[in-house]
């Protein structure tokens, strides 16, 4: 028997890395419980698009509830149009599962440059924090809301 899951119901949930493989799981999670979902893109649309036309093809409804909009979530004025957006469409925000984030394995820790090592903070917890911060903004009004970051390193 699988969990229910809870209700997201006019809620309004931000999913940072939204078009990769934890991202598109999160996605469906939160529009199956109800909720608005906006998702961040960069680069190549092509994942979005095909993400969008498959969530459609499942179900209909969920085409007014689906948003993507391009942003640079390591970019601190990326982040504040990102959340701009958010307000625009959906009127607040609600929650944030940040899964955006990468890893790559150097040969050693004595052989990782400095270059490396901020690119992945950079893409790790730079990020993190920018969100976090941005959302906090917006959810902290309401005196509600709930950050979920997804990270290794």
């Amino acid at each position: 028997m699988q969990p229910s899951l809870p209700s997201l119901k006019q809620r309004v949930v931000l999913v940072t890395g939204g078009t990769g493989g934890l991202g598109q799981a999160v996605v469906r999670t939160c529009l199956a419980a109800g909720a608005r979902v906006v998702l961040t893109t960069f680069g190549d649309h092509s994942s979005w698009e095909a993400l969008h036309r498959d969530l459609i093809e499942e179900d209909d409804g969920v085409r007014d509830r689906v948003v993507a909009v391009e942003t640079n979530v390591g970019d601190e004025a990326s982040v504040r149009e990102l959340m701009r957006a958010v307000v625009a469409r959906f009127g607040g925000l609600h929650g944030v599962v940040h899964t955006v984030g990468g890893f790559q394995m150097y040969p050693s820790l004595v052989e990782t440059t400095a270059e490396q090592f901020d690119s992945l903070i950079a893409v790790n917890l730079r990020s993190s924090w920018l969100v976090s911060r941005a959302a906090l903004e917006l959810m902290r009004p309401r005196n509600t809301g709930r950050l979920i970051v997804v990270g290794a390193l």
